[in-house]
């Protein structure tokens, strides 16, 4: 994955985007495994199931409600007892790929 961390930067300064996760997709515990399935007419775009990893199912989870890039980079580094700077770039990296997949969107 890319590194942005000239963005993450920026992005904590512009802390008043709020994002939220898109409801064409679905998040379900499958075994071990935390998956986004789906729904509507992204099926027919998909090829089945998005397996999450544990950072990426934190993120997800959080935004259930309207989230801040700030209110992300939190909910990482309460889950994971990591540094700002690596739960920032791990937010960015995770909003930059669902943002362009549609995934997740802009609360307006």
């Amino acid at each position: 994955m890319k590194r942005y961390s000239n963005d993450a930067k920026s992005s904590r300064k512009d802390d008043t985007k709020r994002y939220l996760r898109s409801p064409d997709y679905v998040y379900r515990k499958i075994a071990d495994a935390d998956v986004l399935i789906p729904v509507g007419q992204n099926i027919a775009r998909s090829n089945g199931y998005i397996s999450l990893n544990k950072s990426a199912a934190v993120l997800w989870n959080t935004l259930q409600k309207p989230s801040t890039f700030a209110d992300l980079v939190q909910a990482l580094e309460t889950a994971f007892e990591v540094d700002t700077e690596h739960a920032e770039l791990d937010t960015r990296d995770f909003l930059d790929e669902l943002i362009n997949y549609g995934m997740v969107i802009l609360d307006e």
